[in-house]
């Protein structure tokens, strides 16, 4: 996979929600700077540093009621963004005082973005046209992944796992795992096996 960096660092001028699903968000503000990500001349997606936040819906609704948890948190340092993302509209070339006043200059902040990229290598997924990947780490140093593609949702936040596809949920945390299949049954797997069939 060989993505580089765009030469040019833009700086955004408003917010803007560069995901917004029923339920995840991605949400930056003015003064993040950012590159495009290129692979074959052609961009697909970003690598943005600055105010900026995400939430996550991680919670699935059962015959028992709902079993998950919302996570919501500041992104910190370098974020990377698999997918479309309109943005130049509202930002413009950040200037060279304003890289210096934010630690960066064009050298650090590519050092950054390919620190990343090097994670999302080990990683070995394949993008599709059809999928949208963010890889990032928030202020309290927990790594998140959030992949959307049609009616599937992959959510990690530190040890925290999400998975959904249409009715069929995977969770796992410190507590255990839940599954639930079709029907929305749910089934806890505890420290000592399973624990709890819910009927």
């Amino acid at each position: 996979m060989n993505i580089v960096t765009d030469d040019i660092v833009r700086v955004l001028e408003e917010p803007i929600r560069l995901v917004d699903e029923e339920r995840s968000l991605v949400q930056l503000q003015p003064g993040c700077h950012w590159v495009s990500l290129m692979q074959e001349g052609e961009r697909i997606g970003i690598a943005f540093v600055g105010p900026s936040s995400f939430a996550v819906d991680a919670i699935a609704e059962t015959r028992m009621g709902a079993i998950g948890q919302s996570i919501s948190g500041q992104l910190q340092g370098v974020q990377l963004y698999f997918g479309d993302a309109n943005i130049e509209s509202v930002s413009r070339v950040a200037s060279d005082e304003e890289m210096n006043q934010s630690g960066l200059n064009g050298k650090s902040f590519e050092e950054l973005v390919n620190n990343g990229l090097f994670t999302f290598k080990k990683w070995d997924m394949k993008l599709s046209l059809n999928s949208v990947v963010f890889l990032g780490i928030d202020e309290s140093n927990a790594k998140i992944l959030l992949l959307l593609s049609d009616d599937k949702i992959v959510f990690t936040h530190g040890n925290h796992i999400f998975i959904m596809k249409g009715q069929k949920m995977l969770t796992l945390n410190d507590q255990g795992v839940v599954l639930t299949g079709y029907r929305g049954v749910p089934f806890y797997i505890g420290k000592h096996g399973i624990q709890r069939i819910f009927e």
